[in-house]
């Protein structure tokens, strides 16, 4: 039984080119239902002032790194982006 679910839902999912056919499925779990409908109401993404204002936000915080940078003749940053201590 297990393994002819998981043979339909991939074989449907394959088939799905975007999100507008995967909510016209009705195959949503309902916990991301909404999200995924809120998610479609959205304008795309360089039209969507959240996203535009967050890419100019990273543009500018960029300009000011690297300008302190080369203010101090700084050729490099190390910042750990991944907290996984080895066990």
């Amino acid at each position: 039984m297990e393994q002819r679910v998981l043979v339909t839902v991939k074989d449907a999912i394959c088939f799905m080119k975007n999100l507008g056919e995967i909510l016209a499925s009705q195959t949503l779990h309902p916990s991301i239902e909404k999200p995924m409908l809120d998610g479609q109401a959205e304008p795309p993404p360089d039209r969507n002032p959240s996203c535009v204002a967050a890419e100019e936000s990273g543009r500018r915080l960029a300009r000011a790194v690297l300008e302190s940078m080369d203010a101090i003749k700084l050729d490099a940053v190390v910042y750990p982006s991944w907290n996984n201590p080895p066990h």
